[in-house]
């Protein structure tokens, strides 16, 4: 869907290869989309370099390539001319609905602290089954939008940021705080000493306002993707569940579900130690993954970005059982998917790119492989086709 320029100029490249409109303009182009296109990066030269990278990532996805017919062609020129048109009266109307939900939240939060805080203490129960990214800080529980920037400042000032937006400061005195970012939800965290934690959605990070000055660490439970300060005389270390991981400074990623048998490291810079609750450990060099289970740590050859794509919204695929994409999009979208054990098997290569709507990832699915996607009331259901 087409928004106003000025909404285009805040884009990066992963917006525009996920954004619906700049999708049929490179899938299938026209006259209407062409100049469309063509005259944005004129008055925006600066965004040129960033369109042509969105152009990378759509090439390295395989598209199909399937023309349009004359009477599909003339109807996308319609809906793209209504687009634009629409948009500005939606603009002004968005606004009035967010200043609505912002004074119900204010209510709900007031209300969620009353029940939930009880001598510094908040049910574990009730945090878990919210629906919402939260931030929890001293006595208070701050819900925050999709895709939150929490930044931390070295004076203990906690700066949330949406988009452009700024929302109004928080000061955390409270030495240990708890980002929960349930499933269909995602986040990113800005630490006071310089490193950057992107949240994957269903999962839980620990961490203090400010870090000792003998070492740095954090706690986390579900996935993550860091990219650590260098601090040589403060080691960096992510505890999960019955395992940890050390480093000085490097980026690399963990998935550490509860539930899940296998937990993995995957590492694409510098070096890190996985030491597990058997007393076994190892070290990694960039491209390899250490898969740790009860009792075990095994390290095996990977293609690093396969691992971390999903923080550019784009999951990367190489033979992987299609009951493992699905389970991931389930957790992802918050959304049950069932299907067969037929389905199951199926093998799927290539890369998907995870928009804002699975309702987009699940055509992709069902238009590149043999298998039909039924939607009834709200229940998702693959199956092969006859």
């Amino acid at each position: 869907m087409h928004t106003t320029e000025e909404d285009y100029t805040k884009y990066k490249a992963v917006d525009f290869s996920k954004n619906r409109g700049f999708i049929s303009w490179r899938l299938s182009p026209n006259s209407a989309n062409n100049k469309f296109w063509n005259d944005f990066q004129k008055d925006h030269p600066e965004m040129k370099p960033e369109i042509n990278r969105a152009i990378e990532i759509l090439q390295s996805v395989k598209l199909n390539n399937t023309k349009l017919s004359l009477e599909e062609e003339k109807m996308e020129v319609l809906k793209l001319k209504k687009r634009i048109a629409r948009e500005k009266r939606r603009l002004t109307i968005r606004y009035s609905i967010y200043v609505a939900a912002a004074a119900c939240l204010i209510c709900a939060v007031f209300m969620l602290q009353n029940l939930l805080i009880s001598d510094n203490r908040i049910d574990e129960t009730v945090a878990q089954a919210c629906k919402d990214i939260q931030l929890i800080t001293d006595d208070d529980i701050t819900i925050l939008p999709q895709n939150a920037i929490i930044e931390y400042k070295v004076d203990g000032t906690i700066l949330i940021k949406n988009g452009n937006k700024e929302l109004s400061p928080i000061k955390s005195a409270q030495k240990i705080n708890r980002l929960i970012v349930p499933k269909g939800k995602r986040s990113t965290l800005l630490m006071a000493d310089g490193t950057k934690v992107w949240i994957n959605s269903g999962s839980e990070i620990e961490f203090p306002t400010m870090f000792a000055n003998n070492n740095r660490q954090i706690n986390l439970s579900g996935e993550a993707y860091l990219e650590v300060a260098k601090d040589r005389t403060r080691p960096f270390t992510v505890n999960g569940d019955n395992f940890s991981v050390e480093v000085l400074g490097t980026k690399f990623n963990i998935s550490a579900y509860r539930g899940d048998v296998y937990k993995q490291v995957v590492l694409l810079e510098g070096s890190v130690k996985v030491n597990s609750g058997s007393k076994h450990s190892l070290t990694l060099s960039p491209n390899q993954m250490a898969t740790i289970t009860q009792n075990n740590i095994t390290a095996s050859e990977v293609d690093a970005y396969d691992y971390i794509s999903w923080k550019d919204g784009i999951l990367s695929l190489s033979s992987y059982p299609l009951n493992q994409v699905l389970h991931y999009l389930e957790r992802y979208y918050d959304v049950k998917i069932k299907s067969s054990p037929e389905t199951d098997i199926l093998k799927c290569n290539g890369k998907l790119i995870l928009t804002n709507n699975i309702d987009d990832v699940l055509d992709c699915i069902q238009s590149t492989m043999p298998v039909k996607i039924e939607k009834k009331n709200n229940q998702i259901k693959i199956c092969l086709t006859n």
